[in-house]
């Protein structure tokens, strides 16, 4: 009995050096990959170039990869033509920088106090907090709270809100379970405090999961509409630049046609195909430029879990 039972033992701790894809396999798969990459990047691309492409070729002629004549007009009319959108971008980046460090600021606080074992009801209070993610109050009790919170035409009602992130919450409290108790136990032998760790221990070791939710987080505020449209009524010089491309995409549906636009110069024709299109990348660029620099923190983050030992 106690052979048969060494043999199963030995079987199951036994390495088995991983086996190599096939070569067709792998040709296939990079094949693959380089299609789906195609298929996403062509429509991005055909976008980039409508946005310097004059309105009036875009009339007459539809998108197109290869257009006769550039032109920066579009996006001369779309920061010149009204101060608007300029100002939805300044909203825009104000929103993101200050609703991304409130969130996370706070909802990093929560994870790490649900994290600690020595935290009493810890598991009745992570339940708790879990509870929220299955039931919510709604849209219009989440409405009441705000309006009678006094936040209606402010800033504070679009991040306010906001303010802690249970999914979020949720995924760095696993992640500072992971950390070695040890080094929290040597910092309070040290006459550490419970801040005084969390900041110089805790959040320095934790780079990984931070970035990932810095992404998540910026991301989310950067493309903020339904908030502005729900709680900004009377002062749209809160509006955001998510909200107020919605709004150049809703008052141009009903374009010129083409005999109409060819019939008047560049300069003439109203924002309509081409300026969507310019608003669309001034958007879309500025968020796809933190990906590069959070790439090998995001790819560890999301393993986060993953893996146990």
């Amino acid at each position: 009995m106690v052979n048969k039972a060494a043999a199963v033992h030995r079987r199951k701790s036994k390495w088995q050096e991983p086996i190599a894809a096939s070569r067709p396999f792998r040709v296939f798969n990079t094949l693959l990959m380089i299609l789906l990459t195609l298929l996403f990047l062509i429509p991005f691309l055909l976008v980039a170039i409508a946005s310097f492409t004059p309105e009036i070729e875009i009339a007459a002629k539809g998108f197109q990869f290869f257009p006769s004549e550039l032109t920066l007009y579009n996006y001369k009319y779309l920061f010149g033509a009204s101060d608007k959108f300029v100002r939805a971008l300044f909203v825009t980046i104000f929103l993101t920088l200050i609703g991304t460090t409130n969130t996370l600021f706070f909802t990093s606080l929560g994870a790490y106090a649900l994290s600690r074992k020595y935290l009493p009801y810890r598991k009745g209070l992570t339940f708790f907090v879990y509870l929220t993610m299955l039931v919510s109050g709604g849209l219009i009790p989440s409405y009441m709270v705000v309006r009678n919170l006094g936040m209606v035409d402010t800033l504070f009602a679009l991040f306010v809100p906001g303010t802690i992130a249970t999914w979020n919450l949720i995924i760095m409290r696993n992640s500072f379970m992971m950390q070695p108790e040890s080094l929290e136990e040597s910092a309070k032998i040290d006459g550490a405090g419970d801040f005084t760790i969390f900041f110089r221990i805790i959040l320095p070791i934790s780079k990984p999961i931070i970035a990932t939710m810095i992404v998540y987080l910026a991301v989310g505020y950067w493309n903020e509409w339904f908030a502005p449209m729900l709680y900004i009524t009377r002062n749209k010089d809160m509006a955001t630049m998510q909200y107020l491309l919605r709004e150049i995409f809703q008052s141009t549906s009903q374009s010129l046609s083409s005999k109409q636009a060819m019939t008047m110069r560049a300069d003439q024709l109203p924002p309509s195909q081409s300026v969507k299109m310019a608003a669309v990348m001034v958007t879309v660029v500025p968020i796809l430029c933190v990906y590069p620099f959070l790439q090998k923190y995001f790819v560890h983050g999301i393993m986060i879990g993953a893996i146990k030992e």
